[in-house]
């Protein structure tokens, strides 16, 4: 079985220089607190750079490692989604570029998704043109484009070309609308939760909205939707690959909904008393009058002792 990753990345030195020159403020590169350089949104850590983001070599040694046939690499945020028409459309053309040049020295063992200067359609039609003529297997877009929904009409012009060519797109996270409002720049919030948020608002406006059935031919892929499982676990489930853990998942949420919506359920006081009276009355007709609940169960109890 042929086994490809689709959501996996890749950088270029001069796309983090693009960044660190014309990110306008918004974007900057710096370290943490534990010293590891990373891209920040303001004062929101989200992207922390590894020297494995630029070397090839040690990504095909990796994939061998991991077991995987052929990796679609493609920009993480924030993408090219800052400065300029003309800034942000010379660091998609650089890491296109880059991408598309790796994929001809390594046919069978890389692809890749172009990524669009977004934020002006004009220019990132014209750069899906070429990107798909250099042999782009899809699209990268971010869950939301410098703070605007995909569904946005302003983007509605790339949207069309791509559900003309009947493109996949890999649908990334990066800090949600409004993280700063849910203090996501405290404790590291947003890789583990804001992504997930960003993801899941995106889809529910295009499920919601219509966006599917105005571009039935685009082939959507959602990244950083699900639950995190740690390596360990990972490991254990992937030595029992017959199992269709997507399914396990959804099952256990099914399962977990039916218990809490039975808890939940509101109690029929009315029938509730009625069934009281009922178990009174009983107890009344078949036991002594002096009956005591709490002294049967010491005198069982005692019994159990003793014996």
């Amino acid at each position: 079985m042929l086994v490809v990753d689709v959501h996996t990345h890749m950088l270029t030195r001069e796309w983090l220089e693009a960044v660190r020159r014309d990110g306008g403020g918004k974007y900057e590169v710096k370290k943490t607190k534990a010293g590891q350089d990373t891209v920040w949104q303001g004062d929101i850590p989200f992207m922390t750079l590894f020297p494995e983001m630029w070397d090839y070599e040690k990504r095909i040694v990796n994939m061998d490692k991991a077991g995987v046939d052929i990796a679609i690499v493609s920009l993480t945020s924030p993408n090219v989604y800052w400065g300029t028409r003309a800034a942000s459309l010379a660091a998609a053309r650089q890491v296109n570029d880059s991408m598309a040049e790796q994929q001809r020295a390594k046919p069978d063992r890389i692809r890749w998704f172009t990524s669009l200067p977004w934020q002006f359609a004009d220019a990132a039609t014209e750069e899906l043109a070429r990107t798909v003529g250099l042999g782009a297997a899809g699209v990268m877009v971010l869950a939301n484009i410098d703070g605007r929904d995909l569904t946005d009409p302003a983007f509605a012009p790339v949207w069309a070309e791509i559900d003309r060519l009947s493109l996949p797109v890999l649908v990334h996270p990066t800090a949600p609308q409004g993280a700063q409002a849910l203090h996501m720049n405290e404790l590291g919030l947003v890789p583990p939760v804001g992504f997930m948020i960003d993801t899941t608002v995106a889809f529910a406006r295009m499920i919601l909205s219509g966006f599917l059935d105005r571009y039935p031919n685009v082939k959507l892929i959602a990244a950083h939707g699900g639950v995190k499982v740690d390596p360990a676990m990972k490991k254990r489930m992937e030595r029992i690959r017959d199992i269709n853990w997507s399914e396990v998942l959804r099952d256990a949420i099914r399962r977990r909904l039916e218990l809490e919506e039975r808890l939940r359920t509101p109690i029929d006081r009315r029938r509730a008393l009625q069934a009281a009276r009922r178990m009174d009355e009983f107890r009344a007709q078949v036991g002594p009058s002096d009956y005591d609940s709490t002294k049967e169960i010491r005198k069982w109890r005692d019994l159990r002792r003793r014996s």
